[in-house]
């Protein structure tokens, strides 16, 4: 075993293709019934912070496919602006939240409670999520702070209740979707398989800025890549919807920079193989993601459940960057005294 293979990132990683096996046997009644209540309601509110927000946008891209008015909004906006967010009767709110033990994410749900709307959540095995309706059940609590399979396990939980949401609007996409979803396990096995093709990348990543950037629903995973690196590896990584990063932030890149490009199929395609030429024309060196043929490509699955296959080559790099780094991937740095004491000071 190489040195940093031990670390509880690394054994969470790789434990998720049997956790999304076990949320596939485990949860589609469940999540067919709120998939079915979803579909009817007038709009749907997907909930979350940090990771959980990158995947309430996922989720938004599964639910909308199939004709539901999903919006994904932060916890603490949702929380504490309500006059910007409003929800009732007729509404739903889906809330993901690892653990349930966040401020915003409580002060959400309870809005969410007690506002008359049908409120579902997302979360650990034994995440509290008091006032849901339902909470849809993803994997144990992770004892890595750099969460992995929980937020995959709650991606395929929103694929599943769109799923629903498509059987309950008789969508004659419905039966491709389901087979697409069912071979997730399999797909993030496989990518995992090639985690060695992710580390001459690193090796580059870990000196160089690394600017993450993905359009339509690969935005999501790009988004993903700053949180995991950061987390993990305490590197210099940004991320932007690819087309506010050429609109402006573009202008910083040097030829000693890093894009790392994630390439989603349908209509992002060709303005990301536009701006693929862009960068190397500026210099950069680019690195794609997902849907290409010159970078680390994802098995083939439907474009919205994709930001699930492309988060995990992000796992991968941020575990790899820790490891090249020499950084424990798993401590939050609670364990230094600047960084413990002033998180235990805020409440979180």
């Amino acid at each position: 075993m190489a040195p940093g293979k031990g670390s509880a990132m690394y054994a969470t990683m790789h434990r998720q293709p049997d956790d999304l096996r076990r949320v596939l046997a485990d949860g589609w009644p469940i999540a067919r019934a709120v998939g079915d209540a979803v579909a009817s309601t007038r709009q749907c509110w997907l909930v979350g912070i940090g990771t959980s927000f990158h995947a309430s946008l996922a989720g938004r891209w599964m639910l909308r496919e199939f004709g539901v008015n999903a919006h994904a909004v932060t916890s603490f906006d949702f929380a504490a602006y309500p006059e910007a967010y409003p929800v009732g009767p007729g509404d739903s709110v889906l809330l993901l939240s690892h653990s349930g033990t966040r401020q915003y994410s409580k002060a959400a749900l309870e809005r969410a409670a007690s506002s008359g709307a049908n409120v579902f959540s997302v979360g650990g095995q034994t995440a509290e999520h008091p006032g849901s309706g339902i909470v849809l059940r993803t994997t144990e609590q992770e004892t890595s702070a750099t969460f992995t399979s929980s937020h995959l396990a709650a991606m395929t939980v929103l694929a599943q209740v769109s799923a629903g949401a498509a059987e309950a609007a008789n969508d004659p996409r419905r039966d491709a979707h389901e087979a697409s979803i069912d071979r997730l396990p399999e797909q993030v096995a496989a990518v995992l398989a090639r985690e060695d093709e992710l580390l001459a990348l690193a090796e580059r990543c870990q000196s160089a800025h690394t600017y993450a950037v993905g359009a339509g629903s690969g935005e999501a995973a790009a988004l993903e890549a700053v949180i995991k690196c950061r987390e993990a590896a305490h590197v210099r990584i940004d991320a932007l919807p690819l087309e506010q990063f050429i609109h402006g932030p573009m202008i910083c890149l040097q030829p000693e920079d890093q894009v790392l490009l994630v390439r989603a199929s349908g209509a992002a395609a060709q303005r990301e193989a536009d701006a693929a030429q862009l960068f190397a024309t500026l210099g950069s060196a680019v690195f794609e993601v997902g849907d290409t043929t010159t970078g680390f490509s994802v098995p083939a699955t439907r474009e919205t459940l994709s930001p699930i296959l492309m988060t995990v080559p992000m796992q991968i790099l941020a575990h790899h960057l820790a490891m090249l780094k020499g950084i424990d991937p798993d401590t939050f740095r609670t364990h230094e005294p600047r960084f413990g004491e002033a998180i235990r000071a805020l409440n979180l």
